[in-house]
């Protein structure tokens, strides 16, 4: 611990609240309103780390009337009942508010910044607190017991600015990419249906609808062509899913692809399984660069029939057999039928031979085989194709952002918060924080 810095107790810098128990009777929309929060408001959209929303409110003199103190704006609620996932889930209240009983709040006394409260409790795990074999709880003696290296307050300022402005910085991040992503579908949709001029324009099927025509599948620009899938498939190649090991195999090591590899909609080759030293591989169910990959069944109807295309992948990697490869002859391109298998005119059809069943959703090849798509020309696939790249180009960048930012976020919060790095007022930035403050200024 550093030389200026204390070691304290988290009840001896802030006070701990309990909830309260909502009877739904008592709730109201007045003009005095206190939102009232529960554990599952956590997760409302725009809830990521300031609580903005709430589902239910109560008046304040209803809150008086039954005892309930609400706790201030900038307070640190927290679950204390749950799984994983709620127990490590902290949010900063935007406003006076009153938490359920499966909620706690921490508020700062004067002798801790709130901002950087918050960031501590980021890095403690209330999983290690539950007792074996009981309910995941924890309680206010366990929370109020825990230690604290207690930085000065203007470093506790200053720390918490260059973790908010990290924080902000990832916030946007991942709106760009949503948006970029929003962007590509609505794009997919136009491509599919209107298709890329030789001059690389779109087709304007209202200022010039001598260059459409109907279809069974609707309006599609002449010279298109409505086949059935299996009319432009050389073959359709099935998976295989051995009983394996629930672990990731190591580079050299075969491994079968989960179903998860691919009903993200992105290839994810992580998503493995260790093949068995006993068993010998199928060398020709091995995945390669260029393959097209279909969800054959999954539990959830919408995540059947996605489809993803290799960009790259580790070597030794199999499909499994709730997965099947999509072999193109020469009619389509290859990165193409990925996009026409992810396009709205082909996920209808899915999802109409589907409609009826329930339990595990599966299609099969004869399904599949049967879905009528529209073929442009090879060249005009191509088209189609880097226009979808140039997008797909921008989301890799912001997502290799992404990773750097939450990587540099990851290693501030341990340097910063154990005194690793020491960081002092603005003007006054030490020599070996500066370079790390300045990356997370950028």
């Amino acid at each position: 611990m550093c030389a200026d810095w204390s070691r304290t107790r988290l009840k001896e810098l802030a006070i701990l609240l309990g909830g309260f128990g909502f009877p739904e009777h008592l709730q109201g929309r007045v003009s005095d309103e206190l939102p009232f929060y529960k554990v599952s408001d956590m997760s409302l959209p725009g809830n990521e780390r300031f609580m903005t929303r709430a589902n239910h409110y109560v008046s304040k003199s209803i809150a008086a009337r039954q005892g309930w103190k609400p706790a201030p704006a900038q307070s640190i609620a927290f679950a204390k009942v749950g799984a994983a996932l709620l127990l490590n889930r902290r949010r900063i209240l935007s406003r006076s508010s009153l938490v359920d009983n499966n909620m706690m709040v921490a508020v700062a006394d004067g002798t801790a910044d709130p901002g950087w409260l918050y960031w501590w409790f980021q890095t403690i795990d209330f999983c290690g607190l539950v007792q074996p074999g009981a309910l995941p709880s924890v309680n206010q003696r366990q929370i109020g017991d825990l230690e604290i290296d207690l930085p000065p307050l203007p470093e506790q300022h200053r720390i918490a600015e260059i973790l908010d402005t990290l924080d902000e910085a990832i916030r946007k991040t991942e709106q760009v990419i949503a948006k970029l992503e929003q962007m590509k579908q609505g794009l997919l949709h136009d491509l599919l249906t209107r298709g890329v001029d030789e001059n690389g324009e779109l087709r304007d099927p209202v200022r010039f609808p001598e260059q459409f025509k109907e279809s069974e599948l609707g309006l599609i620009p002449r010279g298109w062509e409505v086949r059935r899938l299996g009319k432009v498939l050389e073959r359709i190649d099935a998976g295989w899913s051995p009983n394996c090991l629930d672990e990731t195999p190591k580079p050299g090591q075969w491994g079968v692809l989960k179903v998860s590899a691919v009903s993200g909609g992105i290839y994810r080759p992580q998503e493995t399984k260790l093949l068995p030293a006993n068993l010998q591989p199928m060398e020709s169910l091995e995945v390669s660069l260029g393959d097209v990959l279909c969800v054959r069944a999954n539990g959830v109807a919408t995540l059947v029939a996605r489809t993803v295309y290799v960009e790259s992948t580790p070597s030794r990697l199999m499909l499994s057999d709730k997965t099947l490869r999509l072999v193109p002859g020469h009619l389509i391109r290859k990165k193409y039928l990925s996009f026409l298998m992810e396009g709205p005119r082909t996920r209808q059809q899915v999802q109409r031979l589907l409609s009826g069943s329930s339990g595990q959703r599966n299609i099969s090849q004869s399904q599949l085989e049967s879905l009528k798509i529209a073929v442009p020309s090879p060249p005009e696939q191509e088209r189609i194709e880097a226009t979808i790249a140039h997008l797909d180009t921008r989301v890799r960048q912001e997502t290799e952002d992404l990773k750097k930012l939450q990587t540099l976020k990851k290693g501030l919060m341990h340097d910063l918060l154990t005194g690793r790095v020491r960081t002092l007022p603005p003007g006054i930035e030490s020599p070996k924080t500066s370079k790390r403050t300045a990356e997370c200024n950028q």
